[in-house]
């Protein structure tokens, strides 16, 4: 990078920066707010789905003690249980997964609406729902199939790599949907963007070192008991992600 473009890169960033910053007089407790529904409508149906996988695996628990494998009836029976358990498993993993993006797909649309200050509307919600989707299956896809063809030794480095190269462009993507509103556009810009790696490196480090600091406030809480601290940390928490939204936003839109 010469000097010029090294002054003018710098330039662009401090003034990004600046821009969110500024911005924070964006409802940022609204943004905070969704996030907390989110996570919590996803934590009440994962419990749930747990309630109902362990309420049905106690009906194909087998007992030893009475347990005859020479019975026919008896072990037909014992496999055709456990049968149906995997397909509920696999059935119901799916459904789960289809809800969470369902409910992914509102609380975050409501982020990026409130941020850019517009109106809910049924058409970017239904297209949001679909780039969720195929973004989230697509890599799916591409995490189990590493996991599945990657040697033990190496599979956790590179799934951890392709874990966060994920997060980084499913970002990118997301931030250009919400101002296009539109999925192949958003896509390609996304990804586009996203492989411009270098751009990003200061901003990264600038959202982990701030998220530092933010869990060593969270730390002064300590004394004053298990709940307040949690719930101090948990407010700094999702305020400093309405902001990390807000900051890494303008910077994907400061890319050409």
């Amino acid at each position: 990078m010469k000097k010029g473009a090294k002054r003018g890169y710098f330039r662009d960033f401090l003034g990004v920066l600046k821009d969110s910053v500024m911005s924070l007089r964006t409802n940022i407790f609204v943004m905070a707010l969704h996030d907390l529904l989110f996570y919590t409508c996803s934590f009440y149906l994962i419990v749930f789905w747990n309630y109902l996988a362990r309420l049905l695996s106690a009906n194909v628990q087998l007992n030893p003690g009475s347990f005859d494998p020479t019975n026919p009836t008896m072990v037909n029976g014992a496999v055709s249980s456990m049968q149906n358990f995997m397909i509920f498993l696999g059935v119901s993993l799916l459904i789960l997964a289809v809800i969470i993006v369902f409910v992914y797909t509102f609380f975050k649309g409501m982020i990026w609406l409130n941020m850019l200050k517009r109106k809910p509307e049924y058409r970017f919600f239904k297209r949001f729902a679909l780039l969720n989707c195929i973004w989230f299956f697509s890599v799916f896809l591409i995490i189990l199939v590493l996991a599945i063809v990657l040697r033990v030794e190496f599979a956790a480095y590179v799934l951890v790599i392709a874990a966060a190269l994920a997060l980084h462009f499913g970002i990118n993507i997301t931030a250009q949907y919400a101002k296009t509103c539109e999925i192949k556009e958003s896509f390609y810009q996304g990804l586009k963007k996203g492989l411009r790696l270098h751009l990003f490196i200061l901003p990264y480090i600038i959202v982990l070192s701030g998220y530092a600091l933010v869990l060593q406030i969270g730390r002064i809480f300590t004394p004053l008991g298990q709940a307040v601290n949690f719930t101090v940390f948990a407010t700094l928490t999702l305020l400093y992600f309405a902001w990390t939204r807000i900051y890494i936003f303008k910077l994907v839109q400061s890319i050409k």
